[in-house]
């Protein structure tokens, strides 16, 4: 039999092959005939293309036929894909049915294929018993059902009170025994309190009446809290098993405070005296805004919907950084720790001078408001050679100001004083640079390029412990040599010469604010 496994791997080997040609075939070369390509090609005897298996052409490239394993749209009714006439399935491909002179094993226990009853093989393909619907020797009645519920068991007796059956209209229950104590009487009755039997595990009592006072209530109850009649020492009785009404289990009327939300009046009660957890002793839900500090919860109450006092109106303490102005504390909160705004992570306003630069406002804050030092009083950036003794030029270019100093000096004493200063003898990572520095020489000038700390070894010395391996050199020609250790912008054409360390002459300064 062509089972489901069979089919997919069909499927599957056919969907590889076409694959296997869409990918591997020369889009200038015809792929080689193969089933699916919709040509009769070799062994095939029709060739539809597709991939169905339910129509004439199976995608094996064969015509359909009964016994295949695969049932033909609106020719088959199944196809099981073997020649047996005894399973669901007939070797016509027809639905196997009672009549059709096969017997359908595990279904059918004879078929002789015909409408006679009385054959040893009924129409219903059984053999003859109770229950085929004719009435043999010995049997009471026949109704050929299955039905304990009508007028004649399945075992061919007629139907009776006690026989455990239900008689549909006619019965409402039937228990099969003869107790009247327990959910069914002996009358086939459903048990129900008055009815003067005592029902074993239901009823306390049952006196068959109505009255209350007689010692078993009108409920088949011995009289007590919760049987709907007030008692002495009851405040209420409601007869239900309710604790969200106004009348307790305990007979006792509903309070707050007594554990049970009583429904329409409290939101919740808790049974405790606490205002502190999530319901208050009013029996409201505890709510940020009430006044009380819900454990573990709330970090504080105070009962009031201003925001900017110590406790704000998500019950949090207040603190710098919530985005929220707390009076008489904090000068401004934008609920972030960015200090490049205008209010800082510690809720203090921005201000030149703070140290701190403010992003499209300041040019730099070297926390002073002192003039002279790289970043003037109103938070510009100063590059003024007059701003510096001895300062001879100046020229700003990116993020760094370059002075020239013309008083001679040697190697160490120019880095000193450029440290001194803040800066550090200028380091040139660009050509462009190199032009913007050359620009104010006005003879050979100091660089902090040194090769002190290894022969050959060229770093720029931007201050003690930042040595920088140069990503930009313009040496003269025969230059670098072992003359010296220090490097010499030269005045003439701009190009780098090295020079005894010793030898005075100017220097530049940088100082970068970046």
């Amino acid at each position: 039999m062509i089972t489901t496994t069979t089919k997919f791997m069909a499927l599957t080997g056919l969907v590889f092959v076409l694959i296997f040609f869409s990918l591997g075939c020369d889009d200038e070369e015809s792929p080689a005939p193969y089933c699916g390509d919709k040509k009769i090609n070799g062994t095939d005897t029709c060739d539809d293309g597709n991939n169905s298996n339910l129509d004439a052409c199976l995608n094996t490239c064969v015509p359909a036929r009964c016994g295949d394993g695969f049932v033909q749209d609106g020719v088959e009714e199944c196809d099981d894909g073997n020649f047996s006439n005894n399973d669901a399935c007939t070797n016509t491909c027809q639905l196997a049915t009672c009549g059709d002179g096969f017997v359908l094993e595990g279904i059918e226990a004879c078929d002789d294929g015909n409408l006679v009853n009385n054959d040893g093989c009924t129409t219903a393909c059984a053999l003859p018993t109770c229950g085929d619907g004719v009435v043999q020797a010995g049997e009471a009645c026949d109704d050929g059902n299955l039905s304990n519920n009508d007028a004649c068991l399945t075992n061919c007796l007629a139907a009776r009170c006690g026989d455990g059956f239900v008689q549909t209209g006619v019965e409402v229950c039937d228990d099969g025994n003869f107790s009247n104590n327990d959910s069914c009487t002996n009358s086939c009755a459903l048990a129900t309190c008055g009815d003067g039997f005592v029902h074993e595990g239901i009823e306390a009592c049952d006196d068959g009446n109505v009255a209350n006072t007689d010692g078993c209530t009108a409920a088949c109850a011995l009289p007590t809290c919760g049987d709907g009649v007030i008692q002495t020492g009851e405040d209420c009785d409601d007869g239900n098993l309710s604790n969200n009404d106004a009348c307790l289990t305990t007979c006792l009327n509903a309070s707050c405070g007594d554990g049970y939300v009583l429904e329409g009046t409290e939101a919740c009660d808790d049974g405790n005296t606490s205002n502190f957890d999530g319901c208050l002793n009013t029996c409201a839900v505890a709510t940020c805004g009430d006044g009380f500090v819900w454990k573990n919860v709330e970090a504080c109450d105070d009962g009031n919907a201003e925001a900017t006092d110590a406790c704000t109106n998500d019950c949090e303490l207040a603190e710098c950084g919530d985005g929220i102005v707390q009076a008489g504390v904090e000068a401004c909160d934008d609920g972030n720790t960015d200090n490049s705004d205008a209010c800082l992570s510690t809720c203090v306003s921005a201000t030149c001078g703070d140290g701190i630069v403010q992003s499209g406002v300041e040019e730099c804050d070297d926390g002073n408001t002192e003039a002279g030092d790289w970043c003037s009083d109103i938070c510009e950036r100063e590059c003024d050679a007059e701003d510096f003794v001895l300062g001879a030029a100046s020229v700003l270019a990116e993020d760094s100001c370059y002075i020239l100093f013309d008083a001679s000096a040697n190697w160490a004493d120019a880095r000193n004083t450029c440290s001194v200063l803040g800066a550090h003898l200028v380091s040139i990572s660009s050509a462009a640079e190199n032009t913007a520095v050359h620009g104010i020489l006005t003879e050979d000038t100091w660089t902090g390029l040194t090769d002190q700390f290894g022969e050959g070894a060229y770093v720029w010395y931007d201050a003690p412990g930042e040595a920088v391996a140069p990503v930009f050199v313009n040496w003269a020609e025969t230059e670098p040599d072992a003359a010296g250790d220090c490097t010499t912008l030269l005045f003439a054409d701009g190009t780098w010469a090295s020079d005894t360390c010793d030898t005075l002459q100017p220097y530049v300064c940088e100082y970068d604010w970046e």
